[in-house]
């Protein structure tokens, strides 16, 4: 091409295709002077970035809404997001789908009745058919918001990095481009204008992949912040360059893994698209410089992309020639953003930003149902609610079992205490047997003939009596005679001498809080009988001697209980630090799956070379 008399285009396609091209008028006319006459350019500087994504931050973050969780057999995880809003005294249903194909969004205006009869399984069908999972999980606990925020904004790119590629006159192959050691004063002019020359040492922004701190990328580059992005430009002068070395890969190891570059052309030379080897570069912006360091200088652009990149705004003039100023500025670092932002849209990248989105919803679907649980206190993966169930139950079993042991050793005080009671009250004592132990005992233990109680006329010979009913009651499979007061009915408890037959198991205490007041004796005959008043039972020698014996136990007791409590605590501290290094576990999973898809897409790309 350059055999024949310019002028020369500024881009040519290579002649196997795969590229498009947009830019191609370039002539203009001029003044008298030979000032260049140029129409009014008026351009929204608008960057097209996925709308989607700040849907949730729009709609939903920060006021009322639900979010839902579920696992369907062919889409995977689902993550949903539901709002009512009322807009002109309507109502309208505003929900959020999150997939693995990606966001799915819709409004239905709904009146008052439908909507509270709505429920997620039913929006679901409205919005896809395909997705058959009908078991939805509410999403239940604090911070939720702000997961589901990071994951809808992450593909919302906010630090950008693109090559400049400086094109000398007749320079038509990779190794020359990257070979020029330095660039003209033309592109040192239009580099002032892009951006700021910053120095690399211990820089603080956006760096680009650049070294800020041994110096190994060079020392200087350009930098500049528009908007609410950062961009970095990987210089190829400013880059070091490498004696012997035709193909100069530490300047291309930078700029041929960006997405977009600019060529900048001091003088008319064509740029071929295919001259660059590079998987990752999509998108070339050619900028020549007319007139260059002088008031009159202009610059024509054109723009190539591959196969599959969408066009991206904003649209070129016609002709697409522009003043050195601060729109022109505006107008080249937005297109250049657009460029990257539509790059992601081609195939290559498309399937990249698939597999990485599969694996951060994997990974918000595990998070979110994880850290529900732990909030609900929700155990296990089953789904069964157990909010500290176990634990509250084991406390229960050794309280009850404590409390058993206690009450049973405190019988030969409450028995010595009750005859004596007998003593000076027997109408008082006897109605009180008649609501406690009538129905607990009257039922099950064999009736005592009055003769047999005249004849007690001793301690004694109460004991021996109460002894000799007690084995006759249970080799007749009767119920014992000892039964403690105040507790669950059936509870048994041992007699003053006798303990309780080895093969007899007393059940727990159905009562935490229940103490034994006391154990009166009845002698039963047709629903009640009375005792005698004539007889003497104890001493105050035998109480006494019983009192300190069970003040003995009760403290062993009290100290075992108090043991096992400690034990008690001690599991359930083990338990909740299980629960946290579970927790940091299941971080470090989902940073590695991170890791594996990052290390899965440079190992692909490298294969591909």
């Amino acid at each position: 091409m350059l055999s024949n008399p310019g002028p020369y285009p500024l881009i040519a396609l290579p002649s196997g295709g795969g590229y498009w091209i947009d830019g191609i008028h370039h002539n203009y006319p001029t003044d008298c002077l030979g000032n260049p006459i140029l129409p009014n350019y008026d351009f929204v500087p608008k960057i097209e970035r996925d709308e989607s994504a700040q849907l949730y931050r729009k709609f939903f973050y920060g006021k009322e809404h639900f979010n839902f969780i579920a696992l369907d057999e062919t889409w995977g995880p689902l993550v949903m997001s539901l709002k009512v809003d009322v807009v002109s005294s309507q109502e309208q249903l505003r929900v959020l789908i999150r997939t693995k194909e990606g966001l799915l969004q819709d409004v239905f205006h709904v009146n008052h009745a439908s909507t509270s009869s709505l429920n997620p399984i039913q929006i679901l069908k409205l919005m896809c058919e395909d997705i058959i999972t009908e078991k939805f999980t509410p999403v239940l606990f604090p911070r939720a918001s702000e997961m589901l925020l990071a994951y809808d904004e992450h593909v919302l790119v906010k630090t950008f990095k693109f090559g400049i590629i400086y094109q000398k006159f007749g320079q038509t192959t990779e190794e020359e481009l990257f070979g020029n050691r330095t660039h003209s004063p033309a592109m040192e002019e239009f580099l002032d204008l892009l951006g700021n020359r910053i120095k690399l040492k211990d820089f603080k922004g956006f760096r680009g992949g650049l070294d800020a701190h041994y110096g190994q990328t060079g020392d200087d580059s350009v930098y500049t912040q528009y908007k609410d992005c950062e961009v970095m430009f990987h210089v190829s002068t400013l880059l070091p360059y490498t004696e012997g070395d035709s193909q100069q890969l530490q300047r291309k190891r930078h700029i041929g893994n960006d997405i977009v570059a600019i060529i900048f052309q001091d003088s008319n030379t064509p740029f071929l698209p295919s001259m660059i080897a590079s998987h990752f570069l999509h998108s070339y912006i050619v900028v020549q410089a007319v007139d260059p360091l002088t008031p009159n200088v202009t610059y024509k652009v054109s723009v190539t992309a591959r196969d599959g990149v969408p066009v991206f705004g904003p649209a070129l003039p016609n002709p697409t020639v522009f003043r050195k100023n601060e729109e022109f500025r505006e107008f080249l670092l937005t297109k250049l953003i657009n460029a990257e932002i539509a790059c992601y849209k081609a195939e290559k990248f498309s399937k990249l930003e698939k597999r990485t989105r599969i694996s951060l919803l994997q990974s918000l679907y595990d998070e979110l149902r994880i850290k529900t649980q732990e909030f609900c206190g929700i155990v296990g993966d089953s789904g069964k609610t157990e909010i500290n169930g176990n634990s509250n139950r084991f406390l229960d079993s050794v309280r009850k079992a404590i409390t058993s042991r206690v009450r049973s050793h405190s019988v030969e005080t409450n028995l010595a205490n009750s005859v004596m009671n007998k003593r000076s009250s027997s109408s008082t004592s006897n109605s009180s047997l008649s609501s406690i132990v009538a129905g607990e005992v009257s039922q099950n233990v064999p009736k005592v003939p009055k003769e047999t109680l005249l004849k007690i006329s001793s301690p004694n010979s109460v004991r021996r009596e109460f002894r000799n009913r007690s084995l006759d009651s249970l080799n007749s499979g009767g119920t014992p005679l000892w039964v403690r007061t105040n507790s669950s009915p059936g509870t048994p408890i041992s007699s003053p001498d006798t303990p309780p037959p080895p093969h007899f198991k007393p059940r727990p205490s159905e009562s935490d809080s229940s103490s034994v007041n006391s154990l009166e004796l009845e002698h039963i005959h047709n629903g009640s009988t009375d005792l005698t008043n004539d007889s003497t039972f104890s001493t105050s020698g035998e109480i006494s001697s019983t009192n300190c014996s069970q003040c003995t136990e009760n403290e062993a007791i009290i100290k075992q209980y108090e043991i096992l409590k400690q034990e008690l605590n001690k599991l359930k501290s083990d338990k909740l630090d299980l629960l946290k290094h579970n927790l940091a576990c299941q971080r470090e999973i989902k940073k590695l799956k991170e890791k594996e898809v990052k290390l899965t897409t440079d190992l692909s790309l490298a294969s591909e070379r």
